[in-house]
């Protein structure tokens, strides 16, 4: 409806401004070996259709662009939370890319720029 404002929610709020100003990551490290037990199996590609947009992709760019690429910018309280932050995320990631078959579909819609 018009004059609404949508607010973030979930766990990207509970990382952005519970964890992170507490500077300690429970949610985030539960979430990471959530995913990582549940990619044991195939992920349905109409995973949360209806709710949001379909399957798994939704879920990697919260781990790659929330977690992953600000981990190193974040405050920890206990620095070795920090590490384990970074490898669940590289966990997550290993077992993607060792059971994914790169098909041609998967650089559709990819422009690729080459900076020379």
């Amino acid at each position: 409806p018009s004059g609404q404002t949508v607010q973030a929610s979930g766990i990207q709020v509970e990382l952005e401004e519970l964890e992170a100003r507490g500077e300690e990551y429970p949610m985030t490290r539960a979430f990471l070996h959530l995913v990582d037990r549940l990619t044991d199996i195939a992920v349905p590609p109409s995973l949360g259709a209806g709710f949001r947009a379909p399957g798994f992709d939704p879920y990697l760019e919260f781990i790659l662009e929330s977690v992953f690429l600000k981990f190193s910018a974040r405050a920890y309280k206990n620095p070795g939370e920090k590490w384990q932050v970074t490898s669940g995320v590289l966990q997550v990631l290993q077992k993607l890319l060792q059971y994914h078959d790169v098909s041609p579909e998967d650089f559709l819609d990819q422009t690729i720029e080459v900076q020379g």
